[in-house]
């Protein structure tokens, strides 16, 4: 990502806040995008499931961004 040009507009959106504050993203979201947004049920339990799954989730490529925002093997 960092050697791509920035976008002129971007917005960043964390899965959690998603889950755990969805109605505050998807007023973000709806203002940035200019478009209505539909609630959709999100599951709890799906958040830091990567750290008890047996999956490996830490890409080389990823991690420094990863890392960035709090995620860790």
């Amino acid at each position: 990502m960092d050697a791509t040009p920035a976008p002129k507009k971007m917005i960043e959106v964390r899965f959690e806040d998603m889950v755990f504050k969805q109605e505050e993203t998807l007023k973000r979201l709806e203002g940035f995008l200019e478009k209505p947004l539909a609630k959709i049920e999100m599951r709890r339990d799906s958040v830091g499931r990567y750290k008890t799954d047996n999956g490996d989730y830490m890409f080389d490529c990823l991690k420094p961004e990863l890392e960035k925002w709090g995620y860790t093997d």
